[in-house]
């Protein structure tokens, strides 16, 4: 995980998933979706960015506000 730059994590339906849980501790910024258990894991804005499932045009915004701010993306990699 330590080679990725993001971590994205698309999904319908999530209980806890220990996938985000590991790309915090690896520090990422994690781009997922807003459904299920992953609220619980990932605050918006905080540690990283929550999107609506089935919502390709979040992702892209969201991909594009990490890469255009790199700052914010450390941020939310090291909360």
């Amino acid at each position: 995980l330590k080679a990725f730059d993001y971590y994205l994590f698309p999904s319908l339906s999530e209980g806890l998933p220990y996938a985000v849980v590991e790309a915090g501790f690896a520090e990422l910024p994690i781009i997922a979706s807003n459904v299920g258990g992953i609220p619980e894991v990932i605050t918006h804005g905080t540690d990283g960015t929550l999107v609506a499932d089935m919502d390709p045009y979040a992702i892209q915004m969201a991909l594009s506000a990490y890469m255009e701010n790199p700052e914010l993306a450390k941020t939310h990699a090291h909360t």
